[in-house]
Formats: structure tokens, C-alpha cells, sequence
């Protein structure tokens, strides 16, 4: 169950039967599990090497379950979020990083302009209530990326190619 799947090119994706393998948070090995149905969501986050255990519980599909367990865990360890420099983001940045990203499963994503981001650097953007979270453009063309990988600390990276 706790075995990274092996996929056909011979890569491994840390998956293993309904659990998400996660090497390094913090520090700490874990595993976790996220679930939801008809407007209920939960999270359960185990360290491996550690017997500590978080689970949140919510009767709001959309509630950030993700982000209020990496604030258990960060608690619990006694580890508090030490935010990176944030700056505000340019005209030309949103410029660039703005328009509509399709992931390889078909999901859509849309990136505006708009108070709700920071920026990391010049191509990269986050929310400032969550700055682990990362948005990382690449591919610039014609002064607009064509790539956008969303990088959160308990999940593989997800790639999504500009629509627009």
C-alpha cells in the first residue's frame, strides 16, 4: 500500500494503493489520503517515522484541507511557517503568467490578474495565505508562458499547457 507505483517508462509516482507518498516535508516522511463526496472533504496525514496522525474533517468541499494539515503538522513539530520573500506582482509579470492552463487530465485552470496573488520571482506566483504553494511558469513565448506547473509540498507537481 505504501509503495511509490511504477509506471510504464519505468519512472515511479509517489502513489501507492490510496495513499499519497510524500519524501520529505518538514524534514519527515508521511503519507496521506484525501477523499470527498457530495460536498464532504477530509484529509488524514500520518508521519512514518513518528507517531503522530492528523486528520480534518470538513462539511465544505472547497474547505483547504491540505493547507490546515501542513499547519497541524508544522504545529505539532513546533516548525512555524517561515514564509519566503513576497513581492507584489507586475503588470508585465501577470501579463505573461495570466490566460488559461489545461492539465493532462482535461482540467482547466485560469490564472487572472488580481490583489489574490504574490509573486516569488519573476515566474513564479503564490497566494499570499499560502505561500508553499507555488505556481511556476516556463516556456516563455511572446512574452507569454506556455507552461504552468502547480508545486504543492504534499503532492507531485501537476503540468498544464496554456489553452488560450
Amino acid at each position: 500500500m505504501l509503495t511509490p507505483t511504477s509506471l510504464g517508462d519505468g519512472s515511479l509516482y509517489p502513489y501507492g494503493f490510496g495513499w499519497g507518498l510524500t519524501d520529505d516535508y518538514l524534514g519527515q516522511r508521511l503519507i496521506h489520503h484525501a477523499g470527498g463526496v457530495s460536498g464532504f472533504a477530509c484529509q488524514m496525514v500520518r508521519l512514518r517515522d513518528q507517531d503522530l496522525t492528523t486528520i480534518v474533517l470538513s462539511n465544505l468541499y472547497l474547505f483547504p484541507f491540505d493547507q490546515v494539515s501542513r499547519g497541524l503538522l508544522r504545529i505539532a513539530l513546533d516548525r512555524p511557517l517561515q514564509p519566503p520573500a513576497l513581492t507584489a506582482t507586475t503588470a508585465r509579470q501577470m501579463t505573461a503568467c495570466a490566460g488559461r492552463y489545461v492539465g493532462a487530465d482535461g482540467r482547466p485552470m485560469q490564472i487572472e490578474a488580481g490583489p489574490h496573488w504574490a509573486s516569488l520571482r519573476e515566474d513564479r506566483l503564490c497566494d499570499p495565505a499560502d505561500p508553499e504553494v507555488e505556481f511556476r511558469f516556463s516556456e516563455l513565448r511572446g512574452g507569454r508562458y506556455q507552461r504552468l506547473d502547480y508545486v504543492s509540498p504534499l503532492w507531485p507537481a501537476a503540468a498544464s499547457l496554456r489553452a488560450d
